[in-house]
């Protein structure tokens, strides 16, 4: 029932943001406002998920953006290759499709169909819509029925649990950039998994945020072979991505790799001893711990795991379950998953 112009200033004329992303499984919409602006973040939030209208004249200015969006990660390979790398290695299954579609896709979208994938998927028995305001929870409770109580509530959408076998592959593309980007990996464990929390230990020792990563200070460091190299998992409700990936110029590749297998079968080989693990767990607390200062973490982290698990898991919970992590997990797990036969790799090589 609101403009575009009128749908920002509701709330950005009290300092307040709103702001939405899309994931491979979720889409997420939030505000940040002070509190005594509840009321009016809810209405709004209400208005654009349950009224939206989508006038063709709209649907074509926005998918003119989206198609510039898809464009611009092009010109951008550091991102690039990441969408294609999951296309790479989950292929035909759901996971390998990128965010934004393809450029045909795109336009192939009319009025009438973004208006039935709305209906269809945008209903409350679909959602969860969590808070963090600071009023008393009655009058919290009271303002969301006021303002969502009373929409219908629509059909569940039933998750898709599919399997998905691995086939590595390694492709090599040339590009005309400055540098190379190399990136190789394989399937991990889904978000229900108990080895998730090991795999996140795993991750920040062989190459998390941190910049004592192992591959940080024995390839960046220590050779300086590439400026950026990083390691990351991802974790989805049937299945699970963990890479690598550095830039570098495509006559270090070779080298790079080599060492690279040596980071991984030191992982295999080689239990961490007791001060190690310590220092393991301590370095992964803190950081979810500050995470944990964000509200804007919380209520989404709150809201996806209610999703995604079915209850609540609390940044406790994950601390504690960390803490439960040994050295004989950490190399039963690295022996699990770091088998070189099973990763897929992907090369933009540089000209």
């Amino acid at each position: 029932k609101r403009r575009a112009h009128h749908i920002l200033n509701r709330l950005e004329t009290v300092g307040a943001e709103i702001d939405a992303y899309t994931t491979k499984e979720y889409t997420c919409i939030y505000t940040i406002f002070m509190s005594e602006h509840l009321e009016r973040a809810l209405e709004l939030m209400s208005d654009i998920i349950f009224q939206s209208q989508f006038p063709e004249r709209e649907v074509n200015k926005e998918k003119n953006v989206v198609i510039d969006e898809i464009q611009s990660y092009l010109d951008s390979p550091s991102e690039q290759i990441s969408d294609d790398f999951e296309q790479l290695v989950f292929e035909s299954h759901p996971l390998g499709k990128g965010i934004l579609g393809t450029v045909e896709s795109v336009q192939s979208f009319s009025s009438a169909k973004v208006s039935a994938f709305h209906h269809r998927h945008y209903t409350p028995s679909n959602m969860v819509l969590s808070t963090s305001v600071n009023l008393p929870s009655k009058k919290t409770r009271n303002l969301v029925k006021k303002h969502f109580g009373g929409l219908k509530q629509g059909s569940a959408m039933k998750r898709l649990n599919q399997t998905h076998s691995i086939n590595p592959l390694r492709k090599t593309t040339s590009r005309n950039t400055f540098q190379s980007h190399y990136i190789t990996g394989t399937t991990a464990y889904n978000i229900k998994s108990e080895k998730r929390f090991t795999m996140n230990l795993l991750n920040n020792l062989l190459g998390g945020q941190a910049m004592n990563s192992r591959l940080n200070m024995n390839i960046r460091e220590k050779y300086g072979y590439t400026y950026h190299i990083e390691s990351g998992y991802s974790a989805f409700s049937d299945n699970g991505l963990f890479y690598i990936y550095l830039g570098s110029d495509k006559k270090n590749i070779g080298r790079i790799e080599k060492l690279l297998k040596k980071e991984l079968n030191k992982l295999k080989d080689n239990e961490l001893s007791p001060s190690q693990m310590r220092k393991v767990i301590q370095q992964y607390q803190g950081q979810v711990s500050i995470a944990a200062e964000s509200r804007v973490n919380q209520v989404v982290q709150r809201a996806r795991s209610l999703m995604t698990l079915g209850r609540i898991e609390r940044y406790e919970e994950v601390i504690q379950a960390v803490s439960n992590v040994t050295s004989s997990d950490i190399i039963e797990t690295a022996n699990e998953l770091f088998n070189l036969n099973k990763f897929s790799c992907l090369i933009f090589e540089n000209d």
